[in-house]
């Protein structure tokens, strides 16, 4: 988002990256940002007739872009979405064919609910990828303890992982497994211990 001259707010940085995990992960195979690299719009500062030509910045198109502004710097978005890109990259020829397996029916889905994981499976031709976040913008997750997920098809499980793991909260943590598997039916369950 851009920073007008009267609302100098703070984008986030971690939405950034888990707003591209969640796409990806909901069968996305394009991610694509409004502004990457931020820049000069407007070299000369002259007075341009927009209709928020009053509030905008008149040189800078910064837009809190992860490369930012006139001068290239890097922030904290830049980095947090460098390992995604990385990964996307390696695996798109795999990852472009795959489809979603959401782990909960879409209308039960509420940004108000931080006991319940958010994850889900791109999946195709006896393999996948698993993707976890615990990041909600503008709400404070909790700390996920103590949970597996547990894949099943045919006669087979494949718990992950398979003591339980741990997720802090309001932090997005992006986890990537490859599994190979022969599936007719997937069902997940998420397990807690006491």
């Amino acid at each position: 988002m851009t920073v007008f001259y009267p609302y100098r707010f703070k984008l986030p940085y971690e939405s950034v990256d888990a707003l591209s995990l969640i796409k990806v992960a909901g069968g996305c195979n394009f991610v694509g940002y409004y502004v990457y690299h931020g820049g000069g719009s407007n070299p000369k500062g002259k007075q341009i007739p927009y209709l928020n030509e009053n509030v905008t910045p008149k040189i800078s198109y910064d837009y809190q872009a992860p490369i930012g502004g006139e001068f290239g710097q890097t922030r904290a978005s830049y980095h947090r979405l460098k390992r995604q890109h990385l990964f996307y990259q390696r695996y798109q020829d795999r990852l472009s064919k795959m489809r979603t397996i959401l782990a909960h029916e879409p209308e039960t889905f509420h940004p108000e609910d931080v006991e319940t994981l958010r994850f889900a499976i791109r999946e195709h031709h006896q393999s996948g990828f698993l993707f976890i976040n615990n990041f909600q913008d503008h709400v404070k997750t909790q700390k996920q303890n103590d949970f597996s997920i547990t894949l099943k098809w045919d006669n087979h499980k494949l718990r992950i992982p398979e003591t339980g793991g741990v997720y802090p909260s309001t932090k997005m943590k992006m986890l990537f497994y490859l599994f190979i598997f022969r599936w007719r039916e997937l069902r997940f369950n998420m397990l807690r211990h006491s």
